[in-house]
């Protein structure tokens, strides 16, 4: 499978897959040859980064007043999907705690009757 859809799949879009992608290829970059490997918009690319660095894939650091993009390593694209799993978790516990009310509330007013 071509790494740009596993990140998809791992809830990336296709601008921040490309944009990881870059980075990972590239080492530490600034916004200029980001956009130029990912071909992202500059209009989009730091909007893109600012969600990357939230979803804590990439790094930013300033020197001599430029920021400067890393992606972190590969192994902490599974935190994504470790919240993704807790979420789904939380989600569940709470439908199985609200069946009972739910199944009650069905049985007071049934569908289509």
């Amino acid at each position: 499978m071509e790494l740009q859809a596993v990140l998809e799949d791992a809830g990336f879009t296709v601008g921040e897959a490309k944009v990881y992608l870059a980075l990972s290829a590239s080492g530490e970059s600034k916004v200029g040859s980001i956009i130029k490997t990912s071909g992202i918009s500059r209009s989009k690319a730091y909007d893109i980064l600012e969600r990357l660095i939230r979803k804590r894939v990439v790094s930013k650091v300033e020197k001599k007043s430029v920021f400067w993009y890393q992606a972190l390593p590969p192994n902490s694209l599974l935190n994504l999907v470790k919240a993704k799993e807790k979420q789904l978790h939380r989600e569940r516990e709470h439908l199985q705690k609200a069946l009972p009310q739910l199944a009650n509330a069905t049985l007071a007013h049934p569908p289509f009757a």
